[in-house]
Order: C-alpha cells, then structure tokens, then sequence
C-alpha cells in the first residue's frame, strides 16, 4: 500500500527546472504552471505548498 502512495506522490510533485532555453519553470506532470526567474519560481512553489 505504501509502495502505491509513494509512486503517485512522486508523479504528483511540484519540480523546479530549467529549459534548454535557459528559462526557470515550476512544473507538475506535463503541465508548465509557472515560468519565470528562479527566485520567482521557488516564491511560486512555496505558496503552492502553503495553501
């Protein structure tokens, strides 16, 4: 049951990363929810995890 919990946890994380373009992003799955400079995207991601 854990081992289930622990693999959508991970494929529902908030990740920062960078494009090949340079660009910060926060991103969950596939999906692009913010883009910007790094400070703004780890700004973002921490009142993601606040609400």
């Amino acid at each position: 049951m854990g081992y289930l919990f622990n693999f959508f946890a991970k494929k529902d994380a908030i990740k920062l990363s960078k494009s090949d373009s340079g660009e910060w992003m926060v991103k969950k799955n596939f999906s692009i929810l913010y883009i910007g400079s790094k400070e703004k995207c780890q700004t973002y991601m921490q009142r993601l995890k606040v609400a």
